[in-house]
């Protein structure tokens, strides 16, 4: 649709951006970023799909801050509270019985953010995907923008990104 319509390849580019943090499925995903990858032809495309991203995979470095959660720097785990109910006895009396039950948070799989969910799974190639997404960034924004203060913290970004993937691994 981009190749076809050039002149709607800023809205196009606009609202995948919008949607990129709800999609599920790892294969759209994939395509997403090559489609972003490819057109995000701006300083301003590239900086927000740059943002997506960093929001998409949680905070960075990923090991390290797992890491933590497993140890139990952050609490996520389930609460038990004793839940009464009061029932009626066959004399008319009311007893009352009391039961542990547990009140089950969502589980820090459930509340990984999705890029971060796929690479803690497993599936690698949605990270070799981002890896050759994030190189075609760095070489255009090099190429869009001339501050070399700006450039080189983009490049480390990316390189820090592709890093802590590469480490996951």
């Amino acid at each position: 649709a981009i190749q076809r319509f050039e002149q709607l390849k800023h809205v196009i580019l606009e609202k995948l951006l919008e949607v990129f943090p709800s999609i599920k499925s790892v294969k759209i995903h994939r395509a997403a970023l090559w489609i972003l990858g490819e057109y995000c032809t701006t300083a301003e495309d590239i900086q927000a799909l740059m943002h997506e991203v960093r929001h998409s995979l949680g905070d960075i470095p990923i090991v390290e801050s797992e890491m933590k959660k497993a140890a139990g720097d952050v609490k996520e785990e389930d609460e038990y509270t004793p839940a009464q109910q009061k029932l009626l006895t066959a004399e008319g009396t009311y007893a009352t019985q009391s039961a542990l039950t547990a009140t089950v948070k969502k589980s820090s799989e459930e509340k990984r953010p999705p890029l971060r969910g796929f690479l803690m799974d497993g599936d690698f190639f949605v990270g070799a995907s981002l890896a050759t997404t994030l190189t075609k960034l760095a070489i255009r924004y090099g190429e869009l923008v001339h501050n070399a203060k700006k450039h080189n913290a983009f490049n480390a970004e990316c390189m820090l990104i592709m890093a802590t993937i590469i480490h996951l691994g």
